[in-house]
């Protein structure tokens, strides 16, 4: 009985595991179209948040309205910067230190052990000209 609770256990956690990682790839895949989209649907959601908070509890609407936009910029910032960090949004990607090293005798190389991050990096970087129209598929 304890044997078949555990293997349910390590189930769950394996599908809360992947779950939360799906969650995590959405959001930096999405990060800054969520950010536009953020910004566009602002007005709209203005009025319906103010209006309902100034249903509900008399607040004044010049507070509501001044409060709101603040919050959603704000938020919309964030987002926009998180994704910029991270090479999804509007700059290049940039790596966290350089890839090649010369020697001084005009010899480039790369560490065998960065190789893999260096297809990642250029992955990256060649899907950004993409969605700047400067490479063509």
């Amino acid at each position: 009985m304890e044997n078949n609770d555990s293997r349910v256990l390590e189930i769950l956690k394996s599908v809360m595991r992947e779950m939360f990682n799906t969650f995590l790839y959405v959001l930096s895949t999405g990060i800054y179209p969520m950010s536009r989209i953020l910004v566009l649907i602002l007005p709209y959601l203005m009025l319906m948040v103010g209006l309902m908070w100034y249903k509900d509890s008399g607040l004044s609407m010049k507070i509501v309205f001044l409060i709101i936009p603040l919050l959603v910029n704000l938020l919309a910032y964030f987002l926009k910067s998180f994704a910029n960090r991270i090479g999804k949004g509007e700059t290049p990607p940039v790596p966290n230190e350089r890839f090649t090293s010369d020697n001084g005798d005009g010899e480039i190389s790369v560490e065998h052990s960065r190789l893999q991050e260096l297809i990642l990096f250029v992955n990256d970087y060649e899907e950004w000209l993409e969605r700047k129209g400067y490479l063509r598929r």
